[in-house]
């Protein structure tokens, strides 16, 4: 699957669905089957965690400015996220984030 494909699968879920998906890549889980009744919480957590390491490497970042949840913008925000995920889970994180709104993350732009 490409990135574009995997970035509109991704976008195609709903929030929940998506930290469900973060928590299971992050557990180790090897199926996306949605039969880990934690992965939800722990992709929850996981964002509660990292909060300031996200903002150190979103919020202020030129390239972050008007990012659209779209398949591009999830590309690009997900190769931001590198430092501090593996591909997948980076992927989800920034559909997640998009999805969201970059605004809740970095509240002090505009």
């Amino acid at each position: 699957m490409s990135e574009q494909d995997e970035a509109a699968r991704l976008l195609g879920l709903d929030e929940n669905e998506l930290l469900g998906e973060l928590g299971a890549i992050l557990s180790g889980q090897p199926t996306r089957d949605g039969t880990d009744p934690n992965a939800r919480e722990n992709g929850r957590n996981w964002f509660v965690v990292n909060k300031a390491q996200l903002r150190r490497l979103v919020c202020g970042n030129p390239a972050a400015v008007g990012l659209k949840a779209d398949t591009g913008g999830v590309a690009l925000l997900a190769g931001m996220l590198g430092e501090l995920l593996g591909v997948h889970a980076a992927f989800v994180a920034a559909a997640y984030l998009l999805k969201q709104g970059l605004h809740h993350l970095c509240p002090d732009e505009s």
